[in-house]
């Protein structure tokens, strides 16, 4: 209880401490307090009395830190950062009026976007950002409240809400295939595919479970969003992920040649912390994301299903 009793009293004296070990001067760590260097010198002091160590080497133009300085410097630094990201994650929550919302550039424009104003009806004092990556957002590193992610839970530190399964079939530009139809699934090879680059071939996902081998020549491109607009273009042939890419087949923007869709492993989720899972925004964001999902109709009963081994 000493201890704790100790540690607690040194507490307002760590951002003196710090500033003064980072620069080797109490006037630059005054400076950056707006304070004078006497009232740094004064907070070190009082620092070394409670702990009862001295943590610095006043010379007559020079500060050095003792071996205890040293040892303590970066276990401030880290009680110190920890304090900030935190503070500042608190209030962003509390007090914000923003939230920053991570998503593929497909997911983003097709699904969110054109939804955007019913959210700002539902919460009318928050202002959403979506903004667009084909690579995975770090939370933590980048300031993001939330993601849309398609993947396999968990991801560590995260708390992951399921979407919606996925279901994957091949899609392509309406009169590319004969009467927009194939019955056999080996016939897609006489067709450019459409592929992606630097994450799992849609390909695999699709024709392992189908029982067929296809060609390994592709068109390659870096995002599901890019995919599927070069195969809406006439360019060749893509594996379509439902349900969200239902809208581009029911504008007539795609078809669906064959009657048969392989339901993925993956999934898409809305994640954020595990710590601001229940605070009110985020879980209005869920909730309003989730109702984006829930509204898309699924493939028709028609297609074949099996299942991603």
């Amino acid at each position: 209880m000493a201890n704790e009793s100790k540690l607690q009293t040194a507490l307002p004296y760590l951002p003196a401490f710090e500033l003064a070990a980072r620069h080797l001067s109490f006037k630059r760590a005054a400076e950056q307090l707006h304070v004078t260097p006497s009232a740094v010198s004064q907070q070190i002091h009082a620092l070394e009395a409670v702990l009862e160590l001295k943590l610095f080497r006043r010379m007559t133009r020079a500060l050095q830190l003792t071996a205890a300085g040293e040892q303590f410097l970066p276990v401030v630094e880290a009680t110190l950062d920890t304090y900030r990201r935190g503070a500042e994650r608190l209030l962003r929550v509390h007090t914000r009026t923003v939230l920053r919302l991570s998503s593929d550039p497909y997911v983003a424009y097709e699904l969110l976007i054109p939804e955007l104003a019913t959210f700002h009806e539902q919460q009318p004092n928050v202002q959403l950002r979506i903004e667009t990556s084909t690579a995975l957002a770090d939370l933590e590193r980048d300031g993001i409240d939330a993601a849309v992610r398609f993947g396999r839970a968990p991801w560590t530190g995260l708390h992951a809400h399921a979407l919606c399964d996925t279901h994957a079939s091949p899609v392509c530009a309406p009169g590319l295939i004969p009467n927009d139809r194939v019955r056999d699934p080996r016939a897609l090879a006489k067709y450019p595919l459409i592929s992606l680059r630097d994450r799992p071939d849609p390909w695999s996902t699709w024709a392992g479970p189908a029982g067929i081998e296809l060609p390994r020549t592709r068109l390659v491109f870096d995002s599901y969003f890019a995919s599927i607009r070069a195969a809406e273009k006439g360019l060749g042939v893509a594996v379509g992920l439902f349900p969200i890419s239902i809208s581009a087949v029911n504008d007539g923007r795609l078809v669906t040649p064959l009657r048969l869709q392989v339901r993925t492993r993956a999934k898409q989720y809305f994640v954020c912390r595990k710590q601001e899972a229940a605070l009110p925004a985020i879980a209005a964001l869920r909730a309003w994301t989730q109702q984006r999902f829930a509204a898309l109709p699924n493939l028709p009963d028609d297609f074949a299903l099996v299942d991603e081994p």
